[in-house]
């Protein structure tokens, strides 16, 4: 990829002249007139939306838009305009996806492939979008759309589902109108002649079955030598809410079971339970679907005095066919052997299905209904997460065992009570006065080991104390690989220890755990977020990083756990989701008040929107809540917390108060506490201080400090951007023209751009700087330049090319009163 070559995430647009072959047949005068009038309507909208006017391809156009509304908004004008047009009817598709920029601003990519490939799916007038814009249009009550098809669009793997925007007036297509050339899903209906080779081969390869979901929608459900199972929640008989706990007791305690045969493939508890609320709407093979298994196991559960009533049975979801049932009545002593009994009959089907199946489903487990109750509760309570339910469900593990010291099952739940209020202690209450979870996890670990050795869950908890508390990862990995090999369906373990390899610098292997993690807890808004840290961090493949993010959030809206949080506010501000990235700050600091990350971020946030007040406001906090701590304990990292200090404080001067003074002697500060600049920017503000401040002594003797290099190895396009706009600043048009001949001979993009409209501003020359600036994403113009609040660009400030800059953006600046 040539240096001005970039990927970015984009909203591409494609229109297409609906019969335009039939058209303009014979008559070339007519094509090229039908062309000219498309152009001389549609280019100046999308100028107006903000939209990048790529290229002409036949009839059609290729466009590009940093938001899918903006994209959406523009389409729906584009519409109405060309109502009045004769002939000029047209289709538009919109997609969103990552893009590679080319020199020419051209573009490419399987996404700009798929969006040209929805067109034929648009009515004519008409708009098609994909899954990925309805995410957008969701928090737009302006914009509806409806499903219309998945179908396997020709030359793209994916699967694209394909909607139409209903609102706006706009017509909609009928599927039989659909002229895209795709390969279809078909049912397996072939002539008789390929009978006997269709069967040999589905005996070979598994097969595939398609069907017709709610409105018309092709579901999708694969069976191959997958021996996937999903045990949904079973239904609570007992005509009484309160005994929902042992309903979900049980389920949870089968799928415990079927999970130990490494051969199984067991959908994890969370995603599983996921469907509780929603199970009389759906039919169990689009449960199946959405959570990519083949099998279901479904049930019921009526308790009444001592005794208890528990059907279940086992479907096979492409069909619907139960493959096996099972009614079972005892007293509540022999509950145990009833979910020993339906885990082993589930297997014996499978193996029926599938041949030997290896695995011991049978789990060492109690036979005093006292103890169970208690165990039951406590790990309802414990799948709630929250405190004061853990300190609850703490006290039911320990009723269990008071009525049965031998029961393994509540030692396990105690330990894994202990690492979640762990978790809380790091993340959200960081004041509290209980540091000792871990070796009380630890202790009641090893407890359920001597009770039953093979205990998978009780492996995971030792491997997470020896990697964080012990700080022992060869430990703690010896003890991942024994848990995974007594409980190969265990997603935490996965996930957990997928952690500790990416730590470890060996990112194919973590990556390969929590790809795993995925698999076996589809739903989990812990395990999708890491996934999208990693894709973030170790890949730099933000698209695939908001993706996984936006379903995590989608999943569990106040999913304010540690830094996901502020990993997906940065994404979200890579899209210009400003208002979304700002509510998700505020949750996060109603989460933890005085969370580094919140305080930080907030403080940034309202000084990028020009938000005086609220950025002092999360400052002063800040500043109160870290800085007695950074003066008191004088470390390194104390040094870095006070160098964010004075760095924030020397930006709300420099940004908002234009105290240029007090921003220099802040910055300076900060410039003490370290060996080197941490923000290679803050030298440009610098200079810019010393420049309004009018001294002449302090400009030549920083200039000089930046030849030399006094402030460490610094990048070449911050000092020609220093020198100059120093060189601009005099008039010294000779030396100007010299540094601007040396950042074009500079391969580094990183801040070439940004030093060029420096240079060209300190010149008041606006379109030349803001030519610079229009290779830069707008991300990067808000988050490193802070178009809205730099004095530096003041000078053309009030020029309408860059109030057009400043539109693209997104920005709205707030009251700062």
């Amino acid at each position: 990829m040539s240096p001005r070559e970039h990927r970015e995430l984009r909203a591409i647009m494609f229109t297409d002249i609906a019969d335009f072959t039939r058209i303009t047949a014979g008559s070339e005068r007519r094509a090229v007139e039908l062309l000219d009038q498309q152009r001389t309507l549609i280019k100046p909208l999308v100028e107006e939306f903000g939209g990048n006017w790529l290229k002409e391809l036949g009839d059609g156009v290729l466009l590009s838009f940093h938001s899918t509304i903006d994209a959406l908004e523009c389409a729906v004008e584009i519409q109405k305009q060309v109502q009045d047009v004769k002939q000029l009817d047209l289709r538009i598709a919109i997609h969103q996806g990552d893009i590679v920029i080319l020199e020419n601003d051209d573009i490419i990519g399987d996404d700009v492939n798929i969006t040209s490939r929805m067109v034929p799916f648009s009515a004519v007038g008409g708009i098609a979008v994909s899954e990925k814009v309805t995410r957008d249009m969701s928090s737009h009550p302006e914009f509806e759309a409806r499903f219309l098809v998945e179908p396997q669009l020709k030359g793209v793997k994916k699967i694209v589902r394909i909607y139409s925007v209903v609102s706006n007036g706009l017509p909609q297509p009928s599927k039989k109108d659909f002229d895209a050339k795709y390969e279809k899903k078909n049912p397996l209906i072939r002539p008789v002649t390929y009978i006997a080779g269709i069967v040999l081969l589905l005996g070979y390869f598994g097969y595939t079955f398609y069907f017709r979901g709610e409105g018309g929608a092709e579901v999708k459900t694969v069976l191959k030598d997958d021996k996937s199972i999903a045990v949904l929640p079973f239904m609570n008989m007992s005509g009484d809410t309160k005994d929902e706990y042992f309903s979900d007791g049980i389920t949870e305690e089968i799928l415990n079971r079927l999970s130990k045969v490494e051969a199984f493939r067991i959908i994890s508890r969370t995603s599983a339970f996921s469907f509780k609320d929603k199970m009389t709407e759906m039919e169990a093979r689009q449960i199946a679907d959405l959570l990519s298994v083949n099998y279901i196991v479904e049930g019921s559960v009526r308790k009444w005095q001592n005794n208890v009533r528990i059907n279940t049975s086992l479907i096979r979801a492409y069909d619907d066919k139960s493959m096996w049932s099972g009614s079972y009545e005892r007293n509540l002593e022999n509950i145990f052997t009833i979910q020993d009994e339906i885990a082993s009959a589930i297997a014996e089907q499978l193996k029926v299905q599938f041949g030997e199946i290896k695995g011991n489903i049978s789990t060492v487990t109690t036979a005093n209904s006292s103890a169970l109750n208690n165990y039951l509760l406590g790990r309802n309570l414990w799948n709630k997460k929250g405190k004061q339910d853990l300190i609850k469900a703490i006290d039911y593990f320990n009723l269990a065992l008071k009525d049965d010291p031998g029961y393994a099952q509540p030692y396990i739940g105690l330990a894994e009570s202990y690492i979640e209020m762990n978790n809380i202690a790091e993340h959200i209450n960081k004041g509290s006065d209980d540091d000792d979870f871990f070796p009380r996890a630890e202790t009641n670990a090893r407890r359920a080991l001597e009770l039953a050795p093979e205990y998978g869950e009780a492996y995971t908890v030792l491997a997470k104390v020896a990697e964080q508390y012990r700080k022992d990862p060869e430990q703690a990995e010896d003890y991942y690989q024994k848990a995974i090999r007594y409980n190969p369906n265990y997603s935490i373990s996965y996930l957990w220890y997928g952690t500790l390899l990416w730590k470890q610098g060996r990112t194919d292997a973590a990556f390969e755990k929590l790809e795993k993690a995925g698999d076996l807890d589809p739903l989990s808004a812990t395990i999708n977020a890491r996934i999208g840290r990693f894709y973030y961090t170790v890949n730099k493949d933000y698209v695939t990083a908001y993706e996984y993010y936006t379903k995590a959030f989608e999943i569990e809206p106040d999913f304010i756990y540690g830094f996901e949080n502020l990993f997906y506010i940065d994404l979200l501000e890579r899209q210009l989701m400003w208002n979304k990235a700002e509510g998700l700050l505020l949750r996060t600091y109603e989460a933890d008040s005085a969370g580094y990350g919140a305080l930080v971020g907030l403080t940034r946030y309202y000084l990028n929107m020009g938000n005086r007040q609220q950025a002092i406001k999360y400052y002063n906090k800040f500043y109160s809540t870290y800085f007695p701590n950074y003066i008191a304990l004088n470390t390194k990292i104390d040094s870095l917390g006070l160098c964010e200090i004075y760095q924030l404080d020397g930006d709300i001067n420099f940004h908002l108060n234009k105290d240029y003074g007090k921003a220099l002697d802040l910055y300076f500060k900060s410039l003490e506490l370290i060996e080197e600049v941490q923000d290679p920017m803050q030298l440009v503000n610098i200079y810019y201080c010393i420049h309004a401040l009018k001294s002449e002594e302090k400009i030549n003797e920083f200039v000089e400090e930046i030849l030399y290099d006094m402030y460490g190895d610094i990048p070449n396009e911050i000092k020609f951007a220093i020198l100059g706009m120093d060189a601009g600043y005099s008039d010294d048009e000779t030396k100007v023209a010299g540094f601007i001949k040396m950042l074009d001979s500079e391969h580094s993009q990183n801040y070439k751009n940004y030093a060029l409209a420096f240079i060209f501003t300190s010149l008041e020359e606006t379109e030349y700087a803001v030519e610079s600036l229009e290779f830069t994403n707008e991300y990067k113009l808000v988050k490193d330049l802070k178009l809205l609040t730099n004095p530096i660009f003041d000078p053309i400030r009030e020029d309408s090319e860059f109030i057009r800059l400043i539109k693209k953006t997104k920005l709205k600046k707030m009251d700062s009163s």
